[in-house]
């Protein structure tokens, strides 16, 4: 099994396109998570474009805000 899993380490992935590709992306800042931080979320959503919402709950809102995340997930706006 490890000899499976040694390529990873020996061959990086290189995404070099990754930033430049059109993404339909939302960010959603969990203001009482410790990580990621804000700056790196905002950096995040400017890159890829995408729609910014926030949430007053930690890392995990789809234990702790499961309707307010689901409604986040689904909107069309």
């Amino acid at each position: 099994m490890t000899t499976c899993l040694i390529g990873i380490y020996e061959h990086p992935v290189r995404l070099r396109s990754f930033w430049t590709q059109p993404w339909v992306a939302t960010v959603i800042w969990c203001r009482r998570a410790v990580n990621p931080g804000e700056a790196h979320q905002r950096r995040t959503a400017e890159r890829l474009k995408a729609k910014w919402f926030e949430l007053d709950t930690g890392h995990y809102p789809m234990l702790s805000m499961p309707d307010e995340l689901t409604a986040l997930l689904t909107t069309e706006a």
